[in-house]
């Protein structure tokens, strides 16, 4: 493969022609379940406060259906992962899914997050401006923010019955 111009390292194990095309390999055959650091400056359209960052991560089932998560890095210190629902892309901040998913306290989320991270000032205003914003919004509890995705996401499941709760 090296004589063929490849990569003797190359990090799945397959192989394409020199050039453009391992960069396009990289985007439709990645791996499964492993995340992949990209910057790409047309992230930065995306949306307010959007950077070029983002962690591409293809997660798989066991039934080998598989969906792409793509978090990305706001210049503001926040963060919003996107992910498909029907072919339509959704930005969804991560204190939202994290607290949808957790019935947890904002000061335990604070002190799991910052485990570690104690000293790392920009860190902590990162998480402390994370649970501000998501106040700021009118969404203080774990049942707050499963309300909030059900208004959201509700239009796009018809088979709710309309007694269904959000």
């Amino acid at each position: 493969m090296v004589e063929k111009q490849e990569h003797d390292s190359d990090w799945d194990g397959s192989f394409v022609h020199t050039g453009n095309e391992e960069l396009i390999r990289i985007f439709l055959k990645t791996r499964r379940n492993y995340p992949l650091s990209l910057k790409r400056i047309t992230w930065v359209n995306r949306g307010k406060f959007f950077s070029e960052n983002e962690i591409l991560i293809k997660t798989t089932s066991l039934d080998h259906t598989s969906t792409n998560n793509v978090p990305h890095f706001l210049n503001n210190g926040t963060a919003k992962i996107m992910f498909s629902h029907k072919k339509i892309l959704s930005y969804l901040p991560v204190i939202i899914l994290l607290k949808s998913l957790m019935n947890y306290t904002d000061e335990k989320i604070f002190n799991d997050l910052m485990r570690g991270y104690e000293n790392d000032l920009y860190f902590k205003s990162c998480v402390q401006n994370i649970l501000t914003e998501l106040h700021k919004e009118n969404i203080h509890t774990h049942y707050d923010c499963k309300n909030y995705l059900g208004q959201i996401f509700r239009s796009r499941f018809e088979k709710l019955s309309p007694w269904n709760t959000n």
